[in-house]
């Protein structure tokens, strides 16, 4: 018997009055990335630990969906790389298709502590 798949979902709003958006598959864990991240951002290599093969695309269905994401030119050794980050405040309203806790607050992935149902994130001014 096949183990059941779980795709990750997130729902965010762009502060301060931004409607509820909610991304799944690629597009959820690149969100998560980019909250996880904060005003570090981070490349298509910083990203390509097992889920992220089209960073760029999924970075693109972000933004065309409202997700304030900057991107800075970096040089590398024979190359120029872009760094992605959020360019403006955003709110998890709900995560899902990640452990949760007996009174149904999502566990945060990167702590696995209870997640507060409503967390807010500033961009680095």
């Amino acid at each position: 018997m096949a183990t059941p798949r779980h795709t990750p979902t997130i729902t965010v709003r762009v502060l301060p009055h931004g409607e509820p958006m909610t991304f799944n598959g690629r597009s959820a864990e690149t969100m998560r990335f980019l909250i996880e991240r904060g005003a570090v951002g981070f490349t298509t290599g910083e990203a390509s630990g097992g889920w992220a093969r089209r960073v760029s695309a999924y970075v693109h269905t972000l933004r065309m969906a409202g997700i304030p994401i900057a991107m800075e030119r970096e040089s590398v050794p024979g190359a120029s790389v872009g760094r992605y980050s959020l360019a403006g405040p955003v709110a998890v309203v709900r995560q899902a298709a990640s452990p949760v806790v007996g009174d149904g607050r999502v566990v945060n992935l990167a702590t696995h502590r209870p997640a507060a149902p409503f967390q807010q994130f500033r961009a680095a001014a």
